[in-house]
């Protein structure tokens, strides 16, 4: 009888053990593909628009602006020149190639380029979209979760000895009297 209490409160540990590595596992997983996301989304286009101070404002045209159906934003192309060279591009901004609001062709705006190379292009420069700030903060959440979860995990699996000093009355425990 005893032996079959210990061998199921063992395999009870074993069972709880395995959830929580699981849960760990999965939630290390997101954690690292919210971070992944993070840093290629966010990191690069941030550096490239810290590095554009001394960016040359030039005049540009719109050539075509359409929304492609499903759609909330407009793609655009610029056309600009510098240098005596003619350009062309449909880069918004550094993190989208679309924007929110639609230009007539033909009209007349102001973009920015890189002098040491005018192929690179944006009309806005200092745009950072607000999304960005949901996505580090479940970046930042798997961490206190992971923490959360194994302190669960240390609960969960308590030894007798353990919940006899914190004054609870453990499960395989003899009855008293």
């Amino acid at each position: 009888m005893i032996l079959r209490a210990v061998r199921n409160a063992r395999q009870r540990a074993a069972s709880v053990r395995r959830s929580f590595y699981r849960t760990i596992t999965v939630v290390t997983i997101i954690g690292l593909a919210f971070a992944a996301v993070l840093v290629i989304g966010l990191l690069k286009p941030l550096s490239e628009q810290l590095s554009a101070h001394d960016w040359v404002q030039v005049p540009c045209t719109i050539i075509l602006s359409t929304q492609p159906s499903g759609f909330s934003t407009y793609s655009t192309l610029f056309d600009y020149s510098y240098g005596g060279a003619s350009y062309s591009s449909n880069r918004a901004n550094f993190y989208a190639r679309a924007k929110n609001m639609r230009f007539a062709a033909g009209s007349a705006l102001t973009g920015w380029i890189d002098p040491d190379h005018p192929e690179r292009f944006v009309q806005d420069r200092n745009y950072a979209p607000p999304w960005y700030v949901f996505l580090l903060l479940i970046a930042c959440a798997t961490i206190p979760a992971i923490a959360v979860l194994h302190l669960m995990h240390g609960m969960a699996t308590l030894s007798p000895t353990m919940l006899r000093y914190l004054g609870e009355k453990p499960d395989d425990a003899p009855a008293p009297g």
